[in-house]
């Protein structure tokens, strides 16, 4: 689950989640059924943060609260020297956040009445009217995607982590080229076990992953 995000450096919920449970397969953890996990080993110690989040928190399908694994993978992360706090991306979103209280305090006392008052005063369209306002939602929205995206990833790779993905890359290139994982099903992880997590990681075995 962790080499999915230092591959990515984003938090990608269904090729993490597909990824911890197919490792928890080849340990030995779980069965994966077609229509449920059974879990047949409960020794959780030995697993790592977020492979232990998972398993203790999946039902139905689905891992209830996703940020508190992505919140597991960054502990992990720094735990293993992995990832480091990027002071740089923390100041990109205090100023994402202010910028978008700033924008909202603007966009509702200010540019919609002034830009109303305008087109009232010109012809009184309707179309117009509508028409400027969609533009100036569209703004609004563009602003509060800019402050949420700066929200997350605030963290980077160590350098041990860099030479992990360099290493990570290679075996992306290797299995996209020549290997016939895309192809493989959950069943398979018996014979080409980490391989088969590293495709998934990679999102290179997409029917897996549906």
């Amino acid at each position: 689950v962790l080499l999915a995000y230092i591959d990515k450096m984003r938090f990608d919920y269904d090729s993490s989640i597909v990824a911890g449970l197919l490792s928890l397969k080849n340990k030995g953890y779980i069965e994966i059924c077609e229509d449920k996990l059974n879990i047949i080993k409960y020794d959780f110690y030995n697993l790592d943060m977020p492979e232990r989040y998972i398993i203790e928190n999946i039902r139905n399908g689905k891992v209830e609260n996703a940020s508190e694994l992505k919140d597991m993978i960054y502990e992990e992360g720094k735990k293993k020297g992995l990832l480091i706090v990027n002071e740089k991306k923390i100041s990109m979103s205090q100023k994402g956040l202010g910028n978008l209280m700033t924008f909202t305090i603007i966009y509702l006392f200010l540019i919609c009445p002034i830009f109303e008052g305008l087109i009232s005063l010109l012809n009184n369209s309707v179309i117009l009217n509508n028409i400027v306002k969609i533009v100036l939602f569209l703004g609004y929205i563009y602003v509060i995607f800019y402050a949420v995206k700066s929200q997350d990833n605030q963290y980077s790779r160590s350098k041990g982590a860099e030479e992990l993905n360099q290493k990570l890359e290679g075996l992306k290139n290797y299995i996209d080229e020549y290997s016939l994982l895309k192809e493989k099903t959950s069943e398979d992880i018996t014979i080409w076990e980490d391989y088969l997590i590293y495709s998934v990681i990679f999102n290179q075995n997409n029917d897996i992953i549906e």
